[in-house]
C-alpha cells in the first residue's frame, strides 16, 4: 500500500500545481496571494504569524526572464481601469519595449486595529528604449486621477529616486521610503521626450494609502519591471 499512497500523493500535488497556475494565467488567485515570508530567493512560505514585517512580491527575481506565471501580475479593478483608459498597451512583467505601462497591486492581510509605522517599495527596473530617462511611477493617488480623467499627477520621477536621470541598459533596483515619497505634482515645462524637473515639488506621507491592505502603483511608459516588493512595518502595542 506504500506504492500506492505515494502515487496518490503526487497527483494531488501535481493537481495543485496544475490549478495554481491556471488561476495565475487568467488573474484569479485572491488579493494576498502572495502576502507572507519571503527567502533571499524570492520564493515565498507561509504566511506569517508572527511580529515581523509583512511582505509582498509581485513578479519573481529572475533576471527579466519573460513568459512565467509569476510575470502576471495581481491587479485591482482600479488598476485595470486605469490602463484601459491610458493611451499606451499596458504589458506584463519582464517585457521590454516602449510606450507601454506596467500596472499591478500589492496586497497584504492587515491586522485588525494595527497601526502602519513604515514601508518600503522596492522595484528592479531596466530598459532597452532610449526615453527610460524620463520615466515615472504613479501609486495610488495618481492611479485613481488616471480613471477619473484627472491631471495625471502626482507621480514620482525615477531621477528623483537615484538621483540622475537613468540610463539605458543599466539595471536599477529603486527603493521608495512610503513615508517620504519624491512626488511631482505639476509640470508645466514638461515636453515629450524631454527631461523631468531636477527637482521633486514635494515630499509626502503616503502610508494611509496602505491602510486599505492594497497599494496600487503604475511603472511607464518604457521600463521593464522584473519584479516589485512591498514590505510594511507595524507599529506594536
Amino acid at each position: 500500500m506504500k506504492s500506492t499512497s505515494l502515487n496518490i500523493q503526487n497527483w494531488k500535488k501535481s493537481v495543485r500545481s496544475l490549478i495554481t497556475i491556471v488561476a495565475l494565467s487568467i488573474g484569479i488567485l485572491p488579493t494576498v496571494a502572495n502576502a507572507g515570508n519571503e527567502n533571499d530567493n524570492g520564493d515565498h512560505k507561509e504566511k506569517s504569524h508572527h511580529s515581523g514585517p509583512l511582505l509582498d512580491l509581485v513578479g519573481d527575481k529572475d533576471k527579466f526572464l519573460p513568459g512565467d506565471a509569476a510575470d502576471i501580475p495581481r491587479r485591482s479593478i482600479e488598476i485595470v481601469q486605469a490602463l484601459k483608459v491610458s493611451e499606451t498597451t499596458p504589458v506584463e512583467l519582464d517585457v521590454g519595449g516602449s510606450d507601454r505601462l506596467v500596472g499591478y497591486t500589492h496586497a497584504f492581510d492587515l491586522p485588525s486595529g494595527a497601526v502602519i509605522k513604515g514601508a518600503t517599495l522596492t522595484i528592479k527596473i531596466t530598459s532597452d528604449d532610449s526615453l527610460f530617462f524620463n520615466d515615472v511611477i504613479f501609486l495610488d493617488q495618481g492611479v485613481h486621477n488616471i480613471v477619473s480623467g484627472n491631471p495625471r499627477y502626482p507621480y514620482v520621477a525615477l531621477r528623483h529616486l537615484l538621483g540622475f536621470e537613468p540610463v539605458t541598459g543599466q539595471t536599477y533596483t529603486l527603493e521608495i521610503d512610503l513615508s517620504h515619497v519624491p512626488v511631482l505634482n505639476a509640470c508645466p515645462t514638461c515636453v515629450a521626450g524631454g527631461s523631468q524637473p531636477e527637482t521633486p515639488d514635494a515630499y509626502v506621507d503616503l502610508l494611509s494609502d496602505l491602510q486599505d491592505g492594497q497599494l496600487n502603483v503604475i511603472v511607464g511608459d518604457d521600463s521593464n519591471v522584473n519584479f516589485s516588493k512591498l514590505r510594511v512595518q507595524l507599529k506594536h502595542h
